[in-house]
């Protein structure tokens, strides 16, 4: 599909159309062949999509929030049923949603604890405002127009019949289909169609744990002493000696302190929910990040190094996921992205700034369409961030204080926007970091270089990132670059096909229910 490199997570419309994801970016494609365009921006913890219509999808955003409707007309995001709150996030998360037929009803996962095994899956009818619980034990839930609901449990497939109008179950379930490819937080990769086949991943030994290594130019890696873990995004700290990180324990994601030269790892945000982002103070103090611990959708926040004290920083955003990107050298002012997910504008993703001597914060780039990743260059001048303006994700420049010009950085795509010490803006295109040289002058603009590729990365480097902190960041003296290289690198290259599987679920768990 053109457009989905680095795409996850990809679902189908009715009517011809594939959706997935690319970090926090929600994208669909037709699939008989053209470009992808935009859909949406969500967190970049997302636990399944569906197409609700042609104007609609619902999306499960993450471990810790409940499911989304995301309008495709147009930036603002709500949840699926307003009036319902055991949708939202005040009643717990629901996570893999699939529309039955009819379009009336979903079923979907309900998670509980770390083990999928001992999650729940529920169904609701969205018209008369009733959930029930269908099976207890299993995840990711699969409609079968045969009239059966199939659902992960130990590695398998299960099945029982389901009554799609009743929102019931007859009948105990039975394993379909052993050894599916599943990875932890109840993912599954198999899929029916609706005409009876069963297209699955057959499993394998999963194993999500990384090491942090430096990557030098030419792609050769040096492992680092620190335990490995199933980190997600990093931060290296000012005096090259320390690194924050996103770990993952099944559902929670915490912010964690590494000492590169002991090897030690101590977590900073021990909250049961979401705690990412990290974005250093320029003297090492302190660290800003997103987190729940006020309230979901997160809210910016500063972590206190010296006395483990996590604080709200920019107060109430409302409605809107709100995440640091970048912190000025003088260390007066924070630029964080405010809209993305839970969308506080009509605007979609905007950049705001909060300065800490007052606690203002305001605007600082808004306009309809994205921008995110703000990160001040050394100087203070300049600001670098991404945009979509240009159809596609790309690295700009933009003063400060003074002009509002837009100066491309990037031409051919480019996200993760870093600078270095030398004043040398280096960002991401694939599998490359390239870097920009930028020569101040006393003009309002400064001159930039053609971009250069500076580092070509191994592939299997961990490289999702967050939509604000990446999984990569450039060492002090800008020789070598921190990643996350994957303990062991699963790379799919089987797919198994049951044909007339319908027949298969009629033989071994008797006849649906449709």
């Amino acid at each position: 599909v053109s457009g989905s490199e680095g795409g996850t997570g990809p679902f189908l419309s009715l009517n011809g159309r594939i959706g997935f994801f690319e970090g926090s970016r929600l994208l669909g494609a037709p699939v008989a062949g053209g470009p992808a365009s935009r859909l949406g921006h969500f967190t970049p913890v997302t636990q399944g999509a569906a197409w609700l219509n042609d104007s609609s999808v619902a999306v499960s955003v993450s471990p810790n929030s409940g499911v989304l409707r995301s309008p495709l007309s147009g930036p603002s995001v709500g949840y699926l049923v307003d009036t319902l709150n055991w949708l939202t996030p005040s009643h717990g998360p629901r996570a893999w949603p699939e529309l039955l037929p009819g379009g009336r009803a979903f079923v979907y996962a309900i998670p509980n604890g770390d083990d999928p095994d001992a999650w729940s899956i529920g169904a609701v009818d969205v018209t008369g405002l009733t959930e029930r619980i269908v099976v207890e034990g299993g995840s990711n839930p699969r409609y079968a127009a045969s009239g059966h609901l199939v659902f992960v449990r130990q590695g398998g497939l299960w099945a029982v019949p389901f009554d799609s109008d009743r929102l019931t179950t007859r009948g105990s379930a039975v394993l379909v289909q052993p050894r599916v490819l599943t990875e932890p937080g109840g993912i599954a990769h198999f899929s029916l169609s609706r005409d009876g086949a069963l297209v699955y991943a057959p499993a394998e030994d999963w194993d999500t744990d990384r090491r942090l290594v430096w990557v030098s130019p030419d792609g050769s890696m040096e492992p680092l002493s620190l335990p490995v873990g199933e980190y997600v995004e990093l931060a290296l700290g000012p005096d090259g000696r320390r690194v924050a990180l996103t770990r993952v324990d099944g559902s929670n994601y915490d912010v964690w302190l590494g000492d590169l030269t002991r090897g030690s790892l101590t977590p900073k945000t021990r909250h049961p929910g979401e705690d990412v982002s990290p974005v250093w103070s320029p003297n090492g103090n302190r660290i800003a990040i997103a987190t729940e611990q006020f309230g979901d959708p997160p809210k910016l926040a500063i972590v206190d190094l010296r006395e483990d004290e996590v604080l709200l920083a920019a107060g109430d955003t409302g409605q809107a996921y709100s995440a640091p990107t970048g912190w000025t050298r003088d260390g007066r002012s924070i630029f964080f992205v405010v809209g993305m997910g839970l969308g506080r504008r009509t605007t979609g993703a905007d950049i705001d700034v909060l300065e800490l001597e007052d606690g203002t914060r305001a605007s600082w780039l808004e306009t309809s369409y994205d921008e995110v990743g703000a990160v001040p260059s050394p100087d203070g001048r300049w600001i670098a961030y991404v945009s979509d303006q240009s159809g596609r994700y790309e690295v700009n420049l933009r003063s400060r204080v003074g002009s509002s010009e837009r100066i491309a950085v990037s031409t051919a795509g480019g996200i993760e926007p870093h600078w270095g010490r030398s004043g040398a803006l280096y960002f991401r295109r694939g599998d490359r970091i390239m870097k920009v040289t930028v020569t101040a002058n006393d003009l309002d603009r400064p001159t930039l270089a053609a971009p250069q590729v500076a580092f070509r990365l191994p592939s299997s480097l961990y490289l999702t990132g967050g939509f604000n902190a990446a999984a990569w960041d450039i060492a002090i003296d800008e020789r070598r670059i921190l990643a996350l290289d994957e303990v062991r690198h699963i790379e799919v290259t089987t797919l198994n096909v049951v044909l007339n599987f319908f027949e298969v679920l009629k033989q071994r768990v008797g006849n649906g229910n449709d």
